[in-house]
């Protein structure tokens, strides 16, 4: 029963992790509909650095999640696989979800192109890098 407690626990902090993140960028969207000015692609800049560095508090969670999943489903059976599909299946959820708004945030708009040069070097840099650059 412990490690489904462990599991539980850190499938929250992936959840939370995401529902905030989620959050923050909603706020970003409705307030920055294009990146239009300098000041705007500063605080596209942020989003995507609180990003990347909110990657660091999931890692650990998923490590956790993974060897959870195993020990649990090895140790209590088909009721143990059940408990750890629907947990990685909420964990899931929120992930997709999350994804999709994030990808909003990466390919707004840019009114000039002297802005999208920058935008879309720091866009790239969220999807693909574990440590921001700009």
């Amino acid at each position: 029963m412990e490690l489904t407690i462990i599991l539980a626990a850190a499938c929250t902090v992936m959840v939370l992790a995401t529902a905030i993140q989620s959050i923050v960028i909603g706020i970003f969207l409705r307030r920055t509909p294009a990146i239009a000015s300098e000041a705007d692609l500063d605080r596209f800049r942020k989003l995507a650095r609180t990003g990347m560095y909110l990657v660091f508090v999931g890692l650990p969670a998923v490590v956790v999640m993974i060897v959870c999943s195993v020990l649990i489903g090895a140790r209590q059976g088909l009721v143990g696989l059940l408990r750890v599909l629907l947990a990685n299946g909420v964990v899931l959820v929120f992930g997709l979800v999350g994804k999709r708004i994030e990808q909003r945030a990466r390919s707004l708009k840019v009114e000039s192109s002297e802005l999208a040069g920058a935008y879309r070097a720091i866009a790239e840099a969220w999807g693909r890098k574990l440590v921001p650059d700009f």
